[in-house]
């Protein structure tokens, strides 16, 4: 078997059951879903209403998946506390007339809606881990 190989599989040995643990044992998750569970947890929702949608149509011959695929740029107005907030973002489905947003605390400014999947620093931080187990086996270990 080659040293590349070895790495590979030697890394995703060591990095997958890391990646689980981490997840499910010590609540490790994207940005985006953490203020939406915090978020539910405190009650800091609003609910939405959606004042203009757009659609963006796929392109054709794209060579990103994003591209390929029918999305509507949407734009909602919610309310905090008597102010108004607009927030602009993407749908990947049809969008929805009324919408439940959630934000962090402190700043009604940067609600997200419930299915946000926008990674944060940790979760990033572990690519570099990756590639430094990598090259740690196939230049020290497997020479």
């Amino acid at each position: 078997m080659s040293r590349l190989l070895l790495s590979y599989i030697c890394t995703a040995v060591i990095i997958v059951p890391i990646l689980l643990i981490a997840r499910f044992r010590f609540g490790l998750r994207p940005k985006g879903e953490q203020i939406v569970r915090d978020a539910i947890r405190d009650g800091r929702t609003a609910e939405a209403v959606l004042i203009s949608k757009r659609a963006i149509l796929r392109t054709v011959g794209a060579t990103r998946t994003k591209d390929r695929r029918d999305r509507w740029a949407v734009r909602y107005v919610y309310s905090v506390d008597g102010t108004e907030y607009v927030f602009n973002g993407i749908s990947e489905n049809f969008p929805e007339n009324r919408t439940t947003l959630y934000y962090p605390p402190g700043h009604p400014e940067k609600a997200v809606p419930g299915k946000s999947g926008e990674l944060g620093f940790r979760v990033l931080s572990w690519f570099p881990i990756m590639a430094g187990l990598f090259l740690f086996f196939y230049w020290i270990v497997f020479r």
